[in-house]
């Protein structure tokens, strides 16, 4: 992701890492539209635990019913703690 090679000049990419970002890239404010939006974070980390999160995720969007396609961009909150 070109985010993570801005912000991590040699240390993205490496062997065995993803760019993780939040919000999530498959949001309308997520780091894949940061030519919109330039509220989020960017950091390399073990492609395992990157994919497992977004596997998760996934899940989370189907059982929940959030819509994200032609246009409709359904609102959920993410509230995170510590």
């Amino acid at each position: 992701m070109a985010a993570c090679r801005k912000y991590f000049p040699g240390k993205y990419p490496a062997p065995n890492t993803d760019c993780d970002e939040y919000p999530f890239a498959s949001t309308l404010e997520g780091a894949a539209n940061w030519g919109n939006f330039r509220n989020y974070v960017v950091k390399p980390i073990g492609s395992k635990d990157n994919q497992d999160a977004g596997t998760q995720l996934g899940e989370f969007y189907a059982e929940q019913r959030i819509l994200g396609d032609n246009g409709i961009n359904d609102p959920f909150y993410v509230a995170v703690r510590p």
